[in-house]
């Protein structure tokens, strides 16, 4: 059997516009979230107002996102803005120009490889003030261990395969942390490595186009980058970036770009 991926959840990208409507909806399956309740949350942006992908606050200057999202503008920064402080892809918000971007260097990018290092750090060139709206989330250097609650977030598709249905409203669910060794059962055609960690829920919830680069969030603490799935919330885990694996990667490229 052929296994189906839906790469990097990011082929449909969400043109913001004067006047623009949007289908209010779910991140598959998901609840819209209310102001100040996930104030990590970003909006990264391409073309002035198209979304493209999530990330996560994690210092007033950084956003943690996937290595996938942002590698074709790592040379160029500045093709590249993330609004913070805002629930509405529409609406609100503070809009950030990006000085600097850093990919992991041993990012492999293909179904064979099951997008190992999938992690990056955009900087940008502006503080986001402290409000209840946008603030920093601590990002985990521990093992989050199976069976661990944890609730992610997206503007993401969430009708599969449909079409173009983007909520303007942040969308949000709750899952469960896997074992890799129970990922692996439900993912035979890709391998799951030691820093990728898996979360479910159940069929008809999911991770879908356009949530790439968000946040897993546990305990209070940003433990997954969301990075890839098998389309969309067939009731297979989704599969995120490990935080605790690249948190001494983090640590060391916390400061680049801060004299940009």
């Amino acid at each position: 059997m052929t296994s189906i991926l839906l790469i990097f959840l990011l082929s449909g990208s969400i043109a913001l516009a004067n006047g623009a409507t949007f289908p209010e909806g779910r991140i598959v399956g998901g609840d819209s979230v209310v102001a100040n309740e996930f104030p990590w949350q970003v909006s990264l942006r391409r073309n002035i107002g198209q979304h493209f992908c999530g990330g996560t606050l994690i210092a007033v200057r950084k956003v943690l996102t996937a290595a996938y999202c942002v590698l074709p503008y790592k040379d160029t920064p500045s093709s590249v803005h993330v609004v913070t402080g805002s629930i509405s892809l529409a609406r609100g918000g503070e809009y950030h120009e990006v000085s600097h971007i850093v990919a992991h260097e041993n990012y492999l990018e293909g179904e064979r490889d099951s997008w190992r290092n999938d992690i990056a750090i955009v900087t940008l060139a502006s503080p986001a003030a402290r409000t209840p709206a946008q603030s920093p989330i601590a990002y985990s250097d521990a093992h989050t261990p199976a069976g661990s609650s944890a609730i992610t977030s997206g503007w993401g598709q969430t009708i599969y395969p449909a079409g173009n249905t983007f909520p303007t409203v942040l969308q949000k669910y709750e899952l469960t942390i896997l074992s890799n060794i129970e990922c692996q059962k439900y993912h035979p055609l890709n391998t799951i490595y030691e820093d990728h960690i898996c979360a479910l829920s159940s069929r008809g919830q999911g991770a879908c186009t356009g949530d790439s680069g968000g946040p897993l969030v546990s305990d209070n603490e940003v433990v997954g980058i969301t990075s890839w799935v098998r389309p969309c919330a067939l009731g297979y885990p989704d599969v995120y970036t490990r935080v605790s694996s690249f948190a001494k990667w983090i640590n060391q490229h916390l400061t680049d770009g801060d004299s940009t």
